[in-house]
């Protein structure tokens, strides 16, 4: 028999009231998941816990994916009968080893979430009072990030009217420290206008080639990202309403 010493992370369990109100609502309608652990195959999992800043699951004994505290991989989770469901990269932050494991995942990018939400998954989450979503699958866009006479290109994930989250290669993001301030130039898909303005980095997270870097738009700058706004919102709610069509299986003219 296999023991492995409990590990816990203070935080899971910072909200008891929250985590029964999500409980109830998996009680009625239970959601299943898949783990996708790098270099080893999918592990289907129940969710026994969800909150907005993380899910908890229970996987079978004999099918323990071997994961460690502190370690990343991606999750899918998906509604009853399949009819939708979201891709997010999750840490892991608890591991309870019984007659079955049950692990629990912090979400690494609440953006990368929430862009994927649709009505339907409004009784599981709460919303951000900002939304954010993510560019097109076929039309993503570059953005350039000065730092100490450096300029380096990032990829982008997600994007708000508070922030953006980039992807950056691991020596690209090296001198990148929450706190930081950068400026930050791009232009949104179909448009000619160039957004720049300062933005503060405020979490780094190591992937496993890349680090996902998450920055925050100096509001207070004048003739900074404030002045770019409208623009910003404007595609964000495009996009977010092309994801809720997709999730429900329709098409976007």
């Amino acid at each position: 028999m296999r023991f492995r010493k409990k590990k816990e992370d203070p935080q899971i369990d910072q909200d008891a009231a929250e985590r029964a109100q999500y409980r109830g609502n998996l009680s009625r309608q239970p959601l299943e998941a898949i783990l996708e652990v790098p270099g080893a195959y999918p592990v289907e999992a129940h969710v026994v816990d969800l909150t907005v800043q993380g899910v908890g699951v229970c996987v079978p004994f004999k099918r323990d994916p071997g994961l460690r505290v502190d370690e990343v991989l991606e999750i899918m989770i998906h509604g009853p009968g399949k009819a939708w469901e979201v891709r997010t990269p999750v840490r892991v932050v608890r591991i309870d080893v019984g007659d079955d494991v049950r692990i629990g995942l912090r979400f690494v990018n609440l953006g990368s979430l929430y862009g994927q939400l649709d009505n339907a998954l409004g009784t599981y989450f709460n919303r951000r009072a900002r939304p954010r979503a993510q560019p097109e699958p076929d039309r993503p866009f570059p953005v350039y990030l000065s730092h100490n006479g450096h300029r380096v290109r990032a990829d982008v994930h997600d994007i708000s009217t508070s922030g953006i989250g980039v992807f950056l290669g691991r020596v690209s993001a090296g001198p990148l420290r929450p706190g930081e301030r950068v400026e930050v130039r791009f232009f949104l898909p179909g448009s000619k206008v160039e957004m720049v303005g300062s933005a503060y980095v405020r979490h780094r997270t190591a992937l496993a080639r890349i680090d996902m870097v998450g920055l925050e738009f100096d509001l207070h700058e004048a003739g900074g990202f404030v002045d770019f706004l409208a623009g910003i919102e404007s595609y964000v709610e495009q996009r977010n309403r092309a994801t809720a069509v997709w999730l429900s299986g329709g098409w976007v003219a």
